[in-house]
């Protein structure tokens, strides 16, 4: 057997209706990230990290896609396939298991924004916030 990152998927997908897709451009902008994927690794990490610490997370599937970038722009495939295959044993649609990832925790951080954001000023406050928020059994 072969291997392929991702099973040889081709791209990553990213939300496409309008009030996701109008958080994914705000949070990115809020957050300082230069690159969209870069918002969807941390929203990713963010739900990784969660189920780790609540055991079990209920992981949102990501229904309505669009495009995002092609897999070979995905500097960090490689890392979030390797613990898709072997911290989390998923052997077939990893990619699909990154996207549940990835949204859960976009939803999380939407959460966030919602309660907390209009009293910050910074990336920073942000940040800090965030983590705050994201390592706390609940809030």
């Amino acid at each position: 057997m072969r291997y392929e990152v991702f099973e040889g998927e081709k791209a990553v997908n990213t939300v496409r209706l309008k009030r996701d897709k109008d958080f994914f451009d705000n949070a990115i902008k809020k957050l300082g990230f230069k690159n969209e994927i870069d918002l969807v690794t941390f929203c990713a990490s963010i739900a990784l990290y969660k189920e780790c610490i609540e055991i079990d997370l209920d992981k949102m599937p990501l229904s309505n896609r669009k495009k995002l970038v092609g897999m070979e722009t995905f500097d960090k495939r490689k890392l979030y396939d390797f613990l898709i295959l072997n911290y989390l044993e998923i052997k077939e649609k990893r990619l699909d298991e990154f996207e549940k990832y990835f949204y859960t925790g976009f939803n999380i951080l939407r959460i966030w924004f919602e309660k907390h954001e209009p009293d910050t000023t910074s990336e920073l406050e942000r940040f800090s916030g965030i983590w705050d928020y994201i390592t706390k059994a609940s809030d």
